[in-house]
């Protein structure tokens, strides 16, 4: 299965209402898939974390596409959330966000899956590595070139 086979093809732009599709995702190393929501404190400590990773892999010219699965349960606290977030989202209550769940076993939140542009699980709960810095990234990418 290719990428978008796995993750769909329609996804909400960092502006919360512009449709998206795959060509966000062009020249990607890798792609996230972040599963969390408004009302989980150790998200809302996490997620700030996130984003200072994604914003220094972009300052050095990675590209590292998110796509948030929101856990909430209704629109308004999915909206005040993503708003923050310097990334791409499913659209809430999107039927692939439970999927994906249930696909990688997401058994809590915060919870972050590492997958190549093929699709393939590169890292599971890489929400643990992420505070260790960018460097980490480097190492997903390796586990991908050794392959």
């Amino acid at each position: 299965m290719s990428l978008f086979e796995i993750i769909g093809d329609s996804f909400l732009a960092t502006d919360g209402t512009t449709v998206i599709g795959p060509e966000a995702f062009n020249d990607a190393e890798l792609v996230g898939l972040y599963f969390s929501a408004h009302w989980c404190p150790p998200c809302r400590n996490f997620t700030p974390q996130l984003a200072s990773f994604h914003e220094e892999l972009t300052k050095q010219g990675r590209k590292f596409p998110i796509v948030f699965g929101s856990s909430d349960s209704d629109q308004q606290s999915f909206q005040d959330y993503f708003k923050d977030m310097p990334w791409f989202a499913f659209k809430f209550k999107d039927e692939k966000i439970e999927e994906l769940k249930k696909k990688y076993g997401v058994s809590g939140i915060p919870w972050l899956v590492v997958l190549d542009k093929e699709g393939n699980l590169v890292l599971n709960e890489a929400d643990e590595e992420v505070p260790q810095g960018t460097p980490v990234f480097n190492e997903w990418v390796q586990k991908v070139t050794v392959k």
